[in-house]
């Protein structure tokens, strides 16, 4: 997952996302958290991260490939992960981290 910034302002944050493969959906969702990604609970049955044990602001999903998305979520200054959490994603990679500030 890149971004082209690792910190922004507080306030409406547009996130605007492509997804670029070929093949696979994606989804995007953002999630508040001061913990470390690698510390986030991850379900190895589901492949997936347990969303009821964080703290999600929004998500878009099913992102087809190819296609583009548009979110914009009101945000607090604090500590931001952005992640894929379709099945086996968060494990390949595609999780990133976003510093709100004032």
């Amino acid at each position: 997952m890149d971004l082209s910034t690792e910190q922004v302002k507080a306030g409406d944050v547009t996130f605007n996302v492509t997804n670029t493969s070929r093949t696979l959906a994606h989804e995007f969702v953002v999630v508040r958290s001061d913990k470390p990604i690698g510390a986030l609970h991850y379900n190895e049955h589901e492949k997936e991260v347990e969303e009821s044990a964080l703290e999600v602001v929004n998500e878009i999903e099913d992102i087809e490939p190819g296609k583009s998305g548009t979110l914009t979520v009101k945000l607090e200054p604090g500590s931001y992960i952005l992640l894929c959490n379709k099945a086996g994603h968060f494990k390949l990679g595609m999780v990133n981290h976003i510093a709100v500030t004032n």
